[in-house]
Protein backbone atom coordinates (compact mmCIF):
# COMPACT_ATOMS: atom_id res chain seq x y z
CA UNK A 1 0.00 0.00 0.00
CA UNK A 2 1.56 2.68 -0.97
CA UNK A 3 -0.01 6.50 -0.47
CA UNK A 4 0.71 9.11 -3.04
CA UNK A 5 0.01 11.56 -5.62
CA UNK A 6 0.71 14.32 -2.93
CA UNK A 7 -0.95 13.03 0.04
CA UNK A 8 1.74 11.26 1.76
CA UNK A 9 2.47 14.97 2.30
CA UNK A 10 -0.24 15.53 4.21
CA UNK A 11 -0.35 13.01 6.49
CA UNK A 12 2.78 13.00 8.95
CA UNK A 13 2.02 14.33 12.22
CA UNK A 14 -2.14 14.51 11.82
CA UNK A 15 -4.62 12.14 13.25
CA UNK A 16 -5.77 10.20 10.71
CA UNK A 17 -9.60 7.97 10.44
CA UNK A 18 -9.09 5.24 7.95
CA UNK A 19 -12.22 4.79 6.02
CA UNK A 20 -13.72 1.70 4.31
CA UNK A 21 -16.51 0.54 2.75
CA UNK A 22 -16.64 -3.06 3.64
CA UNK A 23 -14.57 -4.73 5.77
CA UNK A 24 -14.00 -8.79 5.26
CA UNK A 25 -10.48 -9.41 6.64
CA UNK A 26 -9.19 -6.17 7.51
CA UNK A 27 -6.21 -6.88 5.31
CA UNK A 28 -6.28 -3.58 3.10
CA UNK A 29 -7.39 -1.60 5.93
CA UNK A 30 -4.50 -2.82 7.77
CA UNK A 31 -1.74 -1.78 4.93
CA UNK A 32 -3.79 1.16 4.70
CA UNK A 33 -2.80 1.60 9.01
CA UNK A 34 0.74 0.71 8.27
CA UNK A 35 1.29 3.10 5.42
CA UNK A 36 -0.17 6.25 7.48
CA UNK A 37 1.94 5.36 10.32
CA UNK A 38 5.33 4.95 8.18
CA UNK A 39 4.53 8.58 7.29
CA UNK A 40 4.12 9.50 10.65
CA UNK A 41 0.80 9.82 10.96
CA UNK A 42 -1.19 8.56 14.11
CA UNK A 43 -4.19 6.61 13.21
CA UNK A 44 -6.91 7.15 15.67
CA UNK A 45 -9.69 4.37 13.98
CA UNK A 46 -11.02 2.63 11.10
CA UNK A 47 -14.65 3.49 10.16
CA UNK A 48 -16.93 1.27 7.95
CA UNK A 49 -20.23 0.87 6.30
CA UNK A 50 -20.23 -3.21 7.19
CA UNK A 51 -18.00 -5.46 8.81
CA UNK A 52 -18.87 -8.75 7.46
CA UNK A 53 -15.46 -10.63 9.19
CA UNK A 54 -16.08 -10.04 12.42
CA UNK A 55 -12.84 -8.26 11.83
CA UNK A 56 -11.52 -7.36 15.41
CA UNK A 57 -9.24 -4.23 16.33
CA UNK A 58 -5.85 -6.64 16.36
CA UNK A 59 -6.43 -7.31 12.62
CA UNK A 60 -6.14 -4.17 11.38
CA UNK A 61 -3.27 -2.81 13.93
CA UNK A 62 -4.47 -2.57 16.62
CA UNK A 63 -6.73 0.36 16.55
CA UNK A 64 -10.47 0.94 17.05
CA UNK A 65 -13.08 -0.42 14.47
CA UNK A 66 -16.46 1.25 14.61
CA UNK A 67 -19.14 -0.63 11.48
CA UNK A 68 -22.55 1.36 11.10
CA UNK A 69 -23.64 -2.65 10.50
CA UNK A 70 -21.56 -5.85 11.96
CA UNK A 71 -22.79 -8.81 9.46
CA UNK A 72 -21.40 -12.26 10.57
CA UNK A 73 -21.04 -13.96 7.47
CA UNK A 74 -19.50 -17.68 7.20
CA UNK A 75 -15.39 -17.52 5.63
CA UNK A 76 -13.82 -20.11 4.75
CA UNK A 77 -9.81 -20.90 3.61
CA UNK A 78 -9.88 -21.89 -0.12
CA UNK A 79 -9.19 -25.88 1.24
CA UNK A 80 -12.36 -25.79 3.35
CA UNK A 81 -14.89 -23.99 1.27
CA UNK A 82 -17.90 -26.64 1.22
CA UNK A 83 -18.98 -24.62 -2.38
CA UNK A 84 -15.54 -25.88 -3.88
CA UNK A 85 -15.75 -28.79 -3.06
CA UNK A 86 -18.60 -29.81 -4.19
CA UNK A 87 -17.64 -28.22 -7.53
CA UNK A 88 -19.85 -24.62 -7.50
CA UNK A 89 -18.35 -22.62 -10.24
CA UNK A 90 -16.43 -19.95 -9.03
CA UNK A 91 -17.30 -15.95 -10.27
CA UNK A 92 -14.94 -14.15 -11.74
CA UNK A 93 -17.01 -11.02 -12.24
CA UNK A 94 -16.31 -9.83 -8.96
CA UNK A 95 -14.63 -10.14 -5.93
CA UNK A 96 -11.24 -12.46 -6.04
CA UNK A 97 -13.02 -15.26 -7.80
CA UNK A 98 -10.66 -14.54 -10.75
CA UNK A 99 -7.49 -14.81 -8.59
CA UNK A 100 -8.54 -17.86 -7.22
CA UNK A 101 -8.98 -19.40 -10.39
CA UNK A 102 -5.52 -18.03 -11.62
CA UNK A 103 -3.92 -19.69 -8.49
CA UNK A 104 -5.42 -23.31 -9.09
CA UNK A 105 -4.28 -23.15 -13.08
CA UNK A 106 -7.66 -22.91 -14.18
Amino acid sequence: MVIRRGFDKLIPGKRVLVVEDILTSGGSARRTVEAVKALGGEVVGVAVLCNRGNVQSEAVGNVPITAIFNVDMVMYFEEECPDCASGVPVRTDFGKGADFLKRKGK
